[in-house]
């Protein structure tokens, strides 16, 4: 297997160019191949294109097939697909050429080179940006190539199961873990996520992602005896991880998302807050609503819109854009890798599912008070009251909040999350269309949706239909057209794995 880099795009891993111009794999021959390369200069070309695919693509996508977003008022980008729950193959096929072309293969160099050097601590870091590569296609699509990927001399790569692919990043953390516990302050290759990192930071990082990995699978595979060790072991990193401190306030040198939907130069301006959100937070007077979207220039309130429309024909003040707040997003937002709060709420449910209900409330608000901390307000008390963990129905506090967490986080998390507790659910008395009749000049009325759940959209694809939300991606036309052994797509509504 014959690989190449590009060389002229060693540059991009430090100035920060557009998610098209990372360090790429091709099998040009007149292109130098990685021998000739470090991990200094592979390595952060990994991390960038891993962040540009997760807080960019996959936030928008997730954005609203969780009801975190809705389409701004007159533009269309987004209305006919994420907007009504169509993932269509057009949209989403970028996905899986960014984890496979700019990250995968490139961490599968990285980690070649640091295991011929010895270089453990740059080896885990690679296999943790690969393992959390393979764990977004799964949770994207169902199915992937795995065992028989990355191999340029097959054109056709056998689709492995989620439980496979679940099982085989697994075994290759631990791996890793296991070469890099052998000397803890061995120093990595430059990276942007940890910077001066060592072995042993890593090792949290690594846990932690084993920790979602294997509570996201736990209740269809058993995996109780290396969650109980791995919980008992509770090495797990203390803070937020997540790019941050690294970006410039300059076109291609920008957080992904804000360059894509705010910035002046060339942005789109779709996403606007969701009425979902919106109606929740504020019914229990949330401080971080003002933190993860602005305010209205209008009024200078929080408003967000109905799913499945851009609000063309709705009265003023709902038909102009100034009405509507927006993700708030800045050149040098963090692009989260995974959050303190999240592995709380791991944990949580972890104590929860075994009838330890007084350590699952600590680690519950544990996680709201970090969940907070993170949005930089206060009020995590008065929301730990708002929102009470019920012992009865623990599940439910858990999905609400973690997804409110993750609606200015990550909302790809968010969307999975969401699919496997099932929590928010529809609030079936309340439709898009009940919040707005869309006739012409008509008002918009979010107040009757029910706080915590979700809703119908206005309009939403057929092939999802009332109350239910998109379940996966169709597989990728980079597969479909020149893989015969893609699978048979089992349509929208067929759930992952983990959430069956």
């Amino acid at each position: 297997m014959k690989k190449f880099i590009i060389p002229a795009l060693i540059s991009a891993a430090f100035a920060f160019t557009s998610c098209n111009d990372f360090l790429d794999i091709n099998s040009n021959p007149n292109s130098p191949d990685e021998a000739s390369l470090t991990n200094d200069l592979i390595y952060p070309g990994v991390e960038m294109a891993y962040a540009a695919n997760v807080g960019d693509y996959l936030r928008s996508c997730a954005g609203y097939l969780s009801e975190y977003y809705a389409q701004q008022f007159g533009t269309s980008n987004y209305l006919e697909t994420f907007s009504r729950f169509n993932p269509t193959q057009q949209r989403t096929s970028t996905f899986y050429t960014q984890f496979n072309l700019r990250v995968l293969s490139n961490a599968s160099i990285v980690m070649e080179k640091a295991q011929a050097e010895d270089d453990w601590a740059t080896y885990l870091a690679a296999t943790v940006m690969s393992a959390a590569s393979y764990q977004a296609l799964i949770d994207m699509y169902g199915e992937t190539p795995y065992t028989e990927a990355l191999d340029s001399e097959n054109a056709m790569p056998a689709y492995d199961s989620g439980e496979v692919v679940y099982a085989g990043i697994i075994n290759q953390l631990d791996e890793a873990i296991s070469h890099a516990s052998t000397n803890p302050n061995q120093s990595t290759a430059t990276s942007f996520l940890i910077p001066n990192g060592t072995a042993a930071d890593w090792i949290k990082v690594a846990n932690a992602l084993k920790l979602r990995i294997l509570m996201r699978e736990h209740n269809v595979v058993n995996v109780s005896s290396q969650l109980q060790a791995l919980i008992n072991q509770n090495n797990f990193p203390t803070s937020d991880v997540a790019w941050v401190g690294c970006w410039q306030n300059a076109s291609g040198k920008a957080n992904p998302f804000y360059s894509e939907e705010f910035a002046d130069w060339g942005a789109q301006k779709n996403a606007i807050l969701n009425c979902a959100v919106e109606v929740t937070m504020s019914a229990y007077g949330d401080n971080r609503l003002a933190s993860y979207f602005t305010r209205s220039q209008y009024d200078g309130e929080v408003h967000g819109s109905v799913s499945g429309t851009n609000m063309n024909g709705a009265a003023a003040p709902y038909a102009t854009t100034a009405y509507w707040s927006r993700p708030n997003m800045a050149y040098d937002s963090p692009v989260s890798f995974i959050s303190l709060a999240e592995i709380e709420f791991f944990l949580a449910e972890y104590y929860a599912e075994n009838n330890d209900m007084a350590t699952g409330a600590r680690h519950y608000q544990a996680a709201i008070e970090a969940s907070f901390a993170s949005a930089g307000v206060s009020g995590s008390a008065a929301a730990i009251a708002a929102y009470p963990f019920d012992n009865a129905n623990w599940k439910r506090s858990l999905g609400v909040q973690k997804w409110l967490h993750l609606s200015g986080v990550d909302t790809f998390e968010g969307w999975c999350e969401l699919r496997r507790l099932k929590y928010p659910s529809f609030d079936p008395s309340v439709t898009g269309a009940d919040m707005f009749p869309g006739t012409a000049n008509c008002n918009v009325d979010v107040s009757i949706l029910t706080p915590g759940y979700l809703y119908t959209p206005y309009q939403v694809y057929s092939e999802v239909g009332d109350d239910k939300i998109a379940q996966r991606f169709p597989y990728s036309t980079a597969s479909t057209t020149t893989n015969d052994n893609v699978p048979l797509f089992p349509g929208f509504l067929e759930e992952i794995f983990w959430a069956k």
